[in-house]
C-alpha cells in the first residue's frame, strides 16, 4: 500500500514533494499517537481477540475509503483512523502471536513472523510495480488505484480468516 500511495498521491490528488513529505509526517505523527497512547488504553479494556475483530476490518475500510479523497483535506481527515486500525492490528497481532506459541518458541515464532514480513516488504516494490505498468484490465487512469484496492481487499480476506479461525471456537491455548 504504502509503495503505490505515492504514485497515487501525485497522480490523482496532485501532491508535490514537500506535499507528500508533510502528508507522512502528519501520518507519523498519528502513528505514534495509536501505538504509544491509543494502544495502551484500549489493550487496559478489551481483549486481544476483541480488538483485532474491529482493527482489522478498519483496516479494509480505510484502504477502502483512501480511493475516496479528491483533496488534501479528505485524505488528511482519513490519516487519524487508518493509523489506528493499523497500530491496533500491528500491536495486537504481535500480542496474539506471543500468546499462541510457549515462551521457549516465541523467539522463533517471532523470527518466523519477522522472516514473512520482510520477505512481504522485499517483493512489495516488484509486485506494485507490475500493478502500475499492466494495466490491461483497468483504464489507465485507475492503474494507480489498483494497489489500494488490492490492499483494502487484502485486509478483508484477512479479517475473514481471522473471524474464522479465531472467533468460532474456543483456543484455550490463547491467553487472549
Amino acid at each position: 500500500f504504502i509503495y503505490s500511495l505515492n504514485i497515487d498521491l501525485f497522480k490523482r490528488l496532485g501532491f508535490r514533494e514537500i506535499d507528500l513529505g508533510n502528508f507522512y509526517a502528519y501520518a507519523g505523527v498519528w502513528l505514534v499517537i495509536a501505538l504509544g497512547l491509543i494502544n495502551v488504553i484500549v489493550a487496559k479494556k478489551f481483549k486481544i481477540l476483541q480488538v483485532l475483530k474491529f482493527s482489522i476490518i478498519g483496516m479494509s475500510i480505510c484502504f477502502a475509503m483512501s480511493l475516496v479523497p479528491k483533496t488534501y483535506l479528505g485524505l488528511y481527515i482519513l490519516t487519524p483512523f487508518l493509523a489506528l486500525a493499523y497500530g491496533l492490528s500491528l500491536s495486537n497481532v504481535n500480542a496474539l502471536l506471543s500468546n499462541s506459541v510457549d515462551k521457549k518458541e516465541q523467539g522463533e515464532a517471532f523470527g518466523v513472523n519477522q522472516s514473512l514480513q520482510s520477505f512481504i516488504e522485499a517483493i512489495t516494490p516488484l509486485f506494485t510495480s507490475l500493478l502500475l505498468t499492466v494495466n490491461s484490465f483497468f483504464p489507465a487512469s485507475m492503474s494507480y488505484t489498483f494497489p489500494n484496492m488490492l490492499a483494502a481487499i487484502t485486509a478483508f480476506i484477512c479479517w475473514i480468516v481471522f473471524l474464522l479461525y479465531f472467533l468460532n471456537r474456543p483456543h484455550p491455548e490463547i491467553r487472549a
